[in-house]
């Protein structure tokens, strides 16, 4: 009888301390152009929390995995920048869009 219980106590402490709740992520970036202006973006520097892993829809027809976008490949023009930021489950996501123009 004692290890029933013993067992059952064990069983219901993962069932109650083992299960961590996975956090919603949070999308941000920040866009730092060059010139005045601009005429091109040097960097796309993601501030995102809470994310295992990231898309990036860049508006021109690139779409990268990376955490950060150096020196990404825009011509004169305006642009959405769709990032993506995912759980490590991916059932929590969060999108952060900008809009930016190159002349």
């Amino acid at each position: 009888m004692k290890k029933v219980l013993f067992c059952s106590i064990i069983l219901l402490s993962l069932a109650f301390f083992g299960c961590k709740k996975e956090k919603t992520p949070t999308a941000c970036f920040t866009v730092e152009y060059y010139g005045n202006p601009p005429t091109h973006v040097d960097k796309l520097t993601n501030c995102s929390t809470d994310a295992d892993h990231y898309e990036w829809d860049l508006g021109n027809g690139q779409k990268s995995a990376s955490t950060d976008i150096s020196y990404p490949s825009y011509t004169t023009g305006t642009y959405t920048v769709k990032l993506t930021a995912y759980s490590a489950t991916e059932k929590k996501t969060d999108v952060a869009t900008k809009t930016i123009t190159i002349y």
